[in-house]
């Protein structure tokens, strides 16, 4: 930044933008790490410790650089509540570190608009506006179907869990109690088709 001074003219005003977008970034960062942690406040500090030895373990690095640097690259405030979900599940043992790992990955490079349609590929399914090769491309789907009238794609063993990640627990519920209740029998003889259950 130094040197930019000593250019005429533009050399003040560079080297104040430069600060201005370092400070900005700066903000930003603190803002979705800030976000990050609150979403941990549910657990324990002995679940925190013993995160961070796993993380430290698997990552050959120091746990607070791996994370700050997770979510450094993490493009939205929503993603750091999902990138904590994540954290949580490792911690309650509900995914391994290396899938951890992997599955930060995949938050890190899905459009946050993309990760709000990971529920439709439960099912067969494709959409022609972009967001099936993509979520392809970082391992979320895989291709079920191949045929003349279009591929269907449905979400990997990792796309599943990076979902349980993305809908919170009380849509969960909603939709549990939906499914068991009686406006869900419409799905029933659709259900019966696709699978060939005899009744």
């Amino acid at each position: 930044k130094a040197f930019v001074n000593f250019v005429p003219f533009a050399g003040g005003f560079l080297a104040q933008e430069i600060q201005n977008i370092q400070t900005y970034n700066d903000s930003e960062f603190l803002r979705k790490y800030i976000h990050y942690i609150y979403e941990l406040s549910d657990t324990t500090k002995d679940e925190r410790y013993k995160f961070a030895c796993d993380i430290a373990d698997k990552a050959d690095d120091y746990p607070g650089n791996v994370i700050a640097n997770i979510v450094n690259r993490l493009d939205n405030i929503n993603k750091e509540r999902i990138f904590a979900r994540l954290s949580i599940a490792r911690m309650h043992n509900q995914i391994s570190i290396d899938d951890f790992f992997r599955l930060s990955t995949m938050l890190e490079r899905i459009p946050y608009v993309d990760l709000n349609v990971l529920y439709n590929y439960l099912n067969d399914y494709y959409d022609d506006s972009g967001d099936t090769e993509l979520l392809f491309a970082t391992g979320a789907l895989m291709q079920s179907v191949i045929g003349a009238d279009g591929d269907k794609f449905v979400l990997s063993k990792l796309g599943r869990m990076l979902l349980k990640a993305v809908i919170h627990p009380v849509f969960s519920r909603i939709y549990g109690w939906y499914n068991s209740s009686p406006l869900s029998k419409r799905q029933i003889s659709p259900f019966v088709k696709k699978y060939g259950i005899n009744l």
